[in-house]
């Protein structure tokens, strides 16, 4: 059965008003590339440009272009005039309530897409049964965002009703949906518009085996905009257990498993630049080494390029273990 549209409205955004942005702009972009959003199906195009509906990147204007648009297309999508409107299918990366749908036209001053509509589609099975998200819409050279409130969907039809095929990008904002079940609170295949996970470690032997009751750490300026959160384990190691720890840096197949059993002190938490933390510890078991593991969230593509070789250093410039001997006296590690 069909859904109704509960809520079409449109609103056209030019340079002046690019200050006053909808609301729906604040949800996640479901249709691109990024995560998993593809081009299923395109009635015509041009050197293979319907893919750059779902860019991610801004439209850049190109000279050189306009010259040679056989070859080198413009950002958006360019198809022939095949004497009615073309159309093509968008599969979301991930199912979703639409809140939205930006369509950017620059550049394409004379020749962009005079009108467009959706369609919008829960497909189970491969059946087919769209919605009607959007009828005609009539398009303007600039930005235009045009907001909406329709059904789960996890396609789009997206037909361009034009004298001259050509549309520069589309994305579209919505709320994760699910349906009989929810998403889990936690999980790594859920992390949403990630950038580049990058983990550094290093292992530390204790200036003698004993009981870590407090860590002490001081970290510096964060090079960059990036996420940080440092996990600290110990364990009980042997001269012979610490040689073969060794050896298994230099061996690329060793490196799917540790030689020794390492145990969780600190789990995962999050640093904050040029602030001290102090975490203490109940534990009574002596440990002699430790390990420090710092997994970065690194943007992509990061404005700064880092070496994870001197980070452990630019964010963590003191750490101190602080516990008991074996013997029970209070010392510093």
């Amino acid at each position: 059965m069909e859904a109704e549209v509960r809520k079409v409205s449109t609103k056209h955004l030019t340079e002046e008003q690019n200050g006053c942005s909808p609301d729906f702009l604040s949800f996640p972009e479901l249709s691109s590339e990024k995560i998993g959003g593809k081009i299923q199906y395109a009635t015509s195009e041009i050197a293979n440009s319907v893919g750059n509906l779902l860019k991610t990147a801004k439209p850049q204007w190109k000279e050189s272009r306009i010259r040679n648009l056989d070859q080198q297309p413009m950002d958006g999508w360019q198809a022939f005039d095949i004497g009615e409107p073309n159309w093509c299918i968008v599969q979301l990366g991930v199912p979703g309530i639409l809140h939205g749908v930006e369509i950017d036209t620059s550049y394409f001053i004379a020749n962009h897409a005079r009108r467009i509509s959706f369609e919008g589609a829960a497909l189970e099975s491969g059946q087919i049964s769209p919605n009607t998200l959007l009828d005609l819409l009539s398009l303007m050279n600039g930005s235009m965002c045009i907001a909406a409130s329709c059904p789960t969907m996890k396609q789009l039809a997206l037909t361009i009703h034009l004298p001259s095929a050509t549309d520069s990008q589309l994305s579209t904002y919505q709320r994760f949906s699910r349906e009989n079940d929810q998403l889990p609170i936690c999980e790594s295949q859920n992390i949403f518009k990630a950038g580049n996970w990058q983990e550094v470690w290093a292992i530390y032997r204790l200036a003698c085996p004993g009981n870590i009751s407090k860590v002490e750490l001081k970290t510096g300026k964060f090079p960059g905009k990036f996420l940080a959160f440092l996990t600290i384990d110990a364990c009980s190691m042997s001269a012979e257990q610490e040689k073969m720890v060794e050896e298994s840096f230099k061996s690329e197949t060793s490196k799917c498993s540790d030689p020794v059993p390492w145990f969780v002190l600190v789990s995962s938490t999050g640093l904050l630049p040029c602030s001290s933390h102090t975490i203490q510890i109940a534990s009574h078991i002596v440990r002699s080494h430790i390990r420090l593991r710092l997994t970065l969230l690194l943007p992509s593509p990061s404005p700064v390029e880092h070496r994870l070789e001197s980070l452990m250093d630019s964010l963590l410039e003191h750490v101190h273990i602080w516990g008991h001997k074996s013997t029970q006296l209070l010392c510093r590690l």
